[in-house]
């Protein structure tokens, strides 16, 4: 079940992809890079390098597919 922010409530939403909230550390698998989930709305999520020089805007069950959380938070 995947878990989002909406106007400050989590809203469940059925599907297999990870539960994810502002401020999670992802890793994609195609690349490596670590990005930081900096805001979610509707079913989307804006990502953003840890260098701050890149942005994602990418559907919230993409995250399974492509990106792994570190350990703690994302591994």
């Amino acid at each position: 079940m995947l878990i989002y922010h909406r106007g400050g409530e989590g809203v469940e939403v059925g599907g297999n992809a990870m539960e994810t909230k502002v401020g999670d550390t992802v890793r994609s698998i195609l690349n490596g890079v670590e990005y930081k989930v900096k805001k979610i709305v509707e079913s989307r999520a804006v990502l953003e390098s840890r260098d701050g020089k890149s942005q994602i805007l990418t559907e919230l069950e993409n995250l399974t597919l492509f990106y792994k959380k570190k350990r703690g938070k994302v591994v």
